[in-house]
This record gives structure tokens, C-alpha cells and sequence, in this order.
């Protein structure tokens, strides 16, 4: 194994421990003493590739991002329907921003952070910058082949956002977390309100989508 591969695979057992214990003891109270201890490392070993919590935050969302972005990539490159995507892809995002959801829990963590740290502030708009990205590539498909309804698809990808941050908050707020079901329920709802109303000529067509969702299979 070379040496840039070991570095690589002890980033990510840092950055998995650190995410665990910031869902669980909350950001202000985990130190990078309770990180090496999860992680199974000495405190220099985590001092080594993070000098502070604050760039370890920034590193788990990138990563996140990175990995979003790279499945959602996969499913276009497949050719699998717009709509398709953004309904799996919308209910995994909701469901991981509830607690211990992951890194899109920690995200939903950082709003609170945000006005007292310029660190969690510039983590949380690089990582919500590169999901709206995300979500643009998939809106602007299906604005293209006249599945969603004609716009800036950045604009369609602000509406979606939007939506995870409200049920997000509302989970927070009742203290009644969002399973996959209901979750499933507000995405296909978000596709509905993208979906180009029946009759209407798109502008363009690049061909057809998927006819039958049921055949679609996503990677876990």
C-alpha cells in the first residue's frame, strides 16, 4: 500500500469517528481527545492530518459532497430518468439530515454554528454550494428533455434545498425525525411541483426518459 493510500484511508476513520461523535456529543463539546478515541488513534495521529476540529468539518463535508456527487453523476451517465434521480437522491438527502443521519445530519448542525464561526460558516456554503450544484445537473436534464418544467434549473435547484432545510428544521423544531417513507412522500411532491404540467411543449427535447420508474435500480 503506498503511502498517500494509508494517509487517505486514516483521513476517512477520522472523518467517520469525528462525525459520529459530533452527532452524538454535539459539536462545542467534542474534542480532538474524544475523535482519537473513537477513531482507535493517538491524539498526535489525528493532530497529524487535522490540526482542528474546524478544518475536520470542512473535510467531512467535502467528502460527502464529493461522493454525492460522484453517484449522481454515475446515474446520468446510465441514462436513468431526471425524475428518477432526484426522487432517490431527495429522500436520502432527507433522510440524512436527521440525527445520526450523517454528514448531511452535521451540515443541519452547523446552521447554529454558522453566525459564531467563520470556519463552519465557509464549510456549510462550500457544502451547500457543490449539493445545489449537484442538483442543477439534474434539474437541467430534465428541463432538457421536457420532463421538468422550463426555467434555471439553479433556480429548481434553490426550490429543492429549500425544501430540505424546511423539513429539516420542522424535524427539529416537533422533535419528530423523518423516516424513508415519509420522505419518499416529500420528494415525489418536490417532483411534482418540477414536473412540466401535462400538454405543455417542452422548448427542447434531447429524447426520451425512462417510461417505467419501477425498473430503476440505484446503487446503496
Amino acid at each position: 500500500m503506498t503511502k498517500h493510500r494509508k494517509d487517505e484511508q486514516r483521513k476517512e476513520q477520522i472523518c467517520q469517528a469525528a462525525t459520529r461523535c459530533f452527532l452524538r456529543r454535539g459539536f462545542t463539546a467534542t474534542r480532538l481527545l474524544d475523535i482519537a478515541r473513537e477513531a482507535g488513534m493517538s491524539k498526535g495521529g489525528v493532530y497529524f492530518h487535522f490540526r482542528a476540529k474546524e478544518d475536520l468539518v470542512g473535510e467531512i463535508l467535502a467528502r460527502d459532497a464529493r461522493r454525492f456527487r460522484a453517484r449522481v453523476e454515475g446515474y446520468l451517465e446510465a441514462g436513468l430518468g431526471a425524475e428518477d434521480i432526484l426522487v432517490h437522491i431527495l429522500r436520502e438527502h432527507l433522510v440524512g439530515t436527521m440525527p445520526e443521519g450523517g454528514s448531511a445530519a452535521l451540515a443541519m448542525m452547523l446552521v447554529s454554528l454558522a453566525p459564531h464561526s467563520e470556519a463552519c460558516r465557509a464549510a456549510l456554503a462550500h457544502y451547500t454550494a457543490a449539493l445545489r450544484d449537484v442538483y442543477t445537473m439534474v434539474c437541467e436534464r430534465g428541463i432538457r428533455v421536457g420532463r421538468f418544467r422550463d426555467g434555471d434549473p439553479a433556480e429548481h435547484a434553490e426550490v429543492v434545498l429549500g425544501v430540505v432545510h424546511g423539513v429539516a428544521a420542522a424535524a427539529v423544531a416537533t422533535g419528530r425525525p423523518v423516516d424513508g417513507d415519509a420522505a419518499m412522500k416529500v420528494a415525489r411532491r418536490v417532483a411534482a411541483l418540477l414536473r412540466r404540467a401535462p400538454g405543455t411543449a417542452p422548448r427542447a427535447t434531447a429524447g426520451p426518459e425512462p417510461a417505467d420508474v419501477s425498473t430503476v435500480e440505484f446503487a446503496r
